[in-house]
């Protein structure tokens, strides 16, 4: 299921929504979006007992899935300490909630050789859900989905509709436009670790 509908997308594209081929367009562009983000979907999903050693004390805790919406349950060294933890501001880490202690540069932070077991939900939902998908996330699928629909990406021109014109944009051209496209998506992609 995607998350933008195929009206959205023809409406972007300036083309009938009944276009053959454009929801699987559609869903292709979000799948490659999504790996470009370092995620297996854009969609909101449930993860269930995630499983992270620790090797090295960290002040933080990321999970494999983003951007974190929910934590429905943290187990650290085998005791439930799901009230110690909040969800970090980039939204794909956990931090221990201590306030008063980071204050003075002492935060708690996982320790070595220690085992955390985390359930959470993480992702975004389409504009009628809590979790919209954001606005340059978006624009991208719609903007890819146009270029998947008519392998544009395959060849080397990208043809485009100037009122009674037809404008020819080469290979170059088109990198550097997705390449806008991929700076803006940076603020929601997976820190590197």
């Amino acid at each position: 299921m995607s998350l933008l509908t195929t009206s959205e997308v023809a409406t972007f594209l300036g083309i009938s929504d009944s276009t053959p081929g454009l929801q699987e367009a559609v869903d292709q562009a979000e799948s490659l979006i999504a790996a470009k983000l370092g995620l297996e979907t854009l969609e909101l999903n449930s993860y269930v007992d995630e499983e992270r050693t620790f090797y090295y004390r960290s002040q933080q805790m990321v999970l494999s899935h983003g951007p974190i919406r929910e934590v429905t349950s943290f187990e650290y060294d085998g005791d439930d300490k799901l009230d110690d933890v909040v969800i970090g501001p980039s939204g794909w880490s956990l931090r221990w909630d201590e306030p008063f202690l980071r204050d003075f540069d002492r935060a708690h932070g996982f320790e070595r050789f220690k085992k955390a077991v985390v359930s959470y939900s993480a992702g975004w939902t389409d504009d009628s859900g809590e979790y919209p998908l954001p606005a340059q996330v978006k624009e991208y699928v719609k903007a890819m989905s146009g270029l998947l629909l008519n392998n544009l990406l395959a060849s080397g021109v990208y043809d485009t509709k100037l009122g009674d014109m037809t404008v020819k944009i080469q290979r170059e051209t088109l990198e550097k436009n997705l390449e806008v496209y991929e700076n803006a998506l940076r603020s929601h992609a997976r820190p590197s670790t």
